[in-house]
C-alpha cells in the first residue's frame, strides 16, 4: 500500500500529518510505516489549557476503561491494528518514573511498538511529541528518536486521556544491560555508554546556543531553579537528616557532609555558565537503548527535552534552541551510572571505566573542554544524587543498594 499522507489540524496550535502502510500479519511481519509528523505553533510547555482541552477532545477514542486500568483497551487497540495472531502486551524492565503507564506491544516474542498513556494530560504528550520531532529534525547521526506512529485517546474513570503509539526501540536500554550482564561481557557494555556519549555530545554540539542567544534572564531562573532544588532536599525533603536517622551515616559525616555541599552550590553560584545547547533533560540510562548489533543509539521519554527549549520563532516555525546547560545531561549520566553499577555489583574501578568511556566519546564528539567543566558535572551530579533519594528513580533499589549509593557519595565529596 502506497504511503498516504493525511494532514490533521487540531485546535489550530498542533498538525498533524500521517503516513500509513499496510501490516503483513504473521512471524515475519512487515511493521506498520504510519508516523506522524507535526508542527507547533506554541513551544510545548506553553500551549495555553483552553488549546489543549480542545486537542483531546478532538482525538478519536480507542474505547473507556475503568478501576484505573488501561491495560484491556489498549490490547484492543493493539489488536486492531497489528492483529491478534502471536500478540501480547508486556511491561518494559525498566519502569517510567512519570505516572504514565507504557505497555509494549510484542508479536511472536518480538517488541514492535510501546503504547503510552498519558495520565497527567495532553502536556505531557505535545511535549513528549515536540522532543521527538526536535530529535528527527536534528538528523543525528549517533542519537535517534523512536518513531510516532499513531495519536488517539481513551477514557479513563471518566476523564479523556491522551495516548500515543510509538515504534519499537532498538536493542535493549543500559540499565537493564547493566542489572543483567553486569560485568560478564564488559565489552559490550563500554560500547553502549561510550555510544551514548556520542549521541549526547552531538546532540548538545548540534543544538549549541550562543549566550548572547539566551536572555540573561533565563540564565538567573535556571541557576535559581537548580539551587532551590538542591535547597529543597536538604530542608524540607530532609534528606541528609533522614539517612542520619537510619544508622547509614554519623553525625560527623552530616556536618561534613553539609559543608561539602555549601561549597559546590557556592561555586555553581559563582561560576560562569557552561555550554548552553538542547539537552536530554533525564538522562539516566534506562532512557537510552543500545543495539550492539549495529551500534546505533535510540532515545525514549525525552520529554524533559522541551525544558530547553525557547520560544523562537521564525516565518511560522519554531526553532529549538537551548536554553539550559549541557553538562545537566553529563552529570546526570555520570551519577546514574555509578548507582546503577553499584546495583548490579560492580567495583569502584568498573565503574570508573565506563564513566572514562562516556566522557570521552562525549568530549570527542562534542569538541567541548571539560577542564573548566568539572564543577558543573560535580553540582548535577550532587543534584541528582539528593533527588534520587525521595523520588522513584532512588527508591527502586534496595537498602543494601541504597547503602552502598550513600558511601560512595559520601567519599566523593570528602565527607567520609
Amino acid at each position: 500500500m502506497p504511503h498516504i499522507p493525511v494532514k490533521v489540524v487540531i485546535a489550530g496550535f498542533l498538525t498533524l500529518t500521517l503516513a500509513a502502510s499496510a501490516v503483513k500479519p504473521g512471524p515475519n511481519c512487515t511493521l506498520a510505516t504510519q508516523s506522524i509528523a507535526f508542527h507547533l505553533r506554541y513551544p510545548a510547555r506553553t500551549v495555553p489549557d483552553a488549546e489543549l482541552a480542545t486537542f483531546v477532545t478532538e482525538l478519536s477514542s480507542i474505547g473507556s476503561a475503568t478501576n484505573g486500568n488501561p491495560g484491556p483497551v489498549v490490547r484492543e487497540y493493539a489488536e486492531k491494528y497489528f492483529g491478534k495472531e502471536g500478540l501480547e502486551l508486556a511491561l518494559p524492565p525498566t519502569r517510567p518514573t512519570s505516572v504514565s503507564d507504557v505497555f509494549l506491544v510484542q508479536r511472536y516474542g518480538t517488541t514492535v511498538a510501546a503504547i503510552k498513556v498519558f495520565r497527567e494530560g495532553a502536556a505531557s504528550l505535545t511535549a513528549e511529541l515536540a522532543a521527538m520531532d526536535t530529535l528527527r529534525t536534528a538528523n543525528l547521526r549517533h542519537l535517534k528518536p523512536v518513531r510516532m506512529i499513531d495519536v488517539k485517546k481513551l477514557t479513563l474513570d471518566g476523564q479523556p486521556v491522551p495516548v500515543l503509539m510509538m515504534g519499537a526501540a532498538k536493542g535493549v536500554d543500559l540499565e537493564e544491560q547493566i542489572r543483567n550482564v553486569g560485568w560478564q561481557d564488559p565489552a559490550t557494555l563500554i560500547r553502549a555508554v561510550s555510544a551514548v556519549g556520542l549521541g549526547l555530545g552531538e546532540l548538545h554540539r548540534t543544538l549549541r546556543v550562543s549566550h548572547d542567544k539566551v536572555s540573561p534572564d533565563r540564565f538567573t531562573y535556571n541557576r535559581a531553579h537548580e539551587v532551590k532544588r538542591v535547597r529543597e532536599a536538604l530542608g524540607e525533603k530532609r534528606v541528609l537528616d533522614s539517612l542520619l536517622e537510619k544508622g547509614w551515616m554519623t553525625a560527623d559525616e552530616l556536618a561534613k557532609a553539609k559543608v561539602a555541599i555549601e561549597g559546590l552550590v557556592a561555586d555553581f553560584e559563582k561560576s560562569p555558565a557552561d555550554v548552553v545547547a538542547v539537552t536530554h533533560g533525564d538522562a539516566h540510562q534506562g532512557n537510552f537503548f543500545f543495539d550492539s548489533a549495529t551500534g546505533d543509539t535510540s532515545t525514549i521519554d525525552a520529554q524533559t527535552l522541551t525544558y530547553s527549549l525557547s520560544a523562537r520563532e521564525v516565518d511560522g516555525t519554531v526553532i529549538p534552541q537551548g536554553t539550559c546547560e549541557a553538562n545537566a545531561d553529563v552529570g546526570r549520566f555520570l551519577e546514574a551510572l555509578e548507582h546503577n553499577g553499584l546495583a548490579a555489583h560492580l567495583s569502584t574501578s568498573q565503574i570508573g571505566t565506563l564513566q572514562s568511556a562516556f566522557m570521552n566519546s562525549y568530549v570527542k564528539e562534542s569538541g567541548f573542554s571539560q577542564a573548566t567543566a568539572k564543577q558543573h558535572v560535580e553540582f548535577y551530579r550532587l543534584r541528582y544524587f539528593l533527588i534520587t533519594q525521595y523520588k522513584p528513580d532512588g527508591k527502586k533499589y534496595d537498602a543494601e543498594t541504597r547503602q552502598r549509593i550513600l558511601d560512595q557519595f559520601l567519599r566523593r565529596i570528602g565527607a567520609r
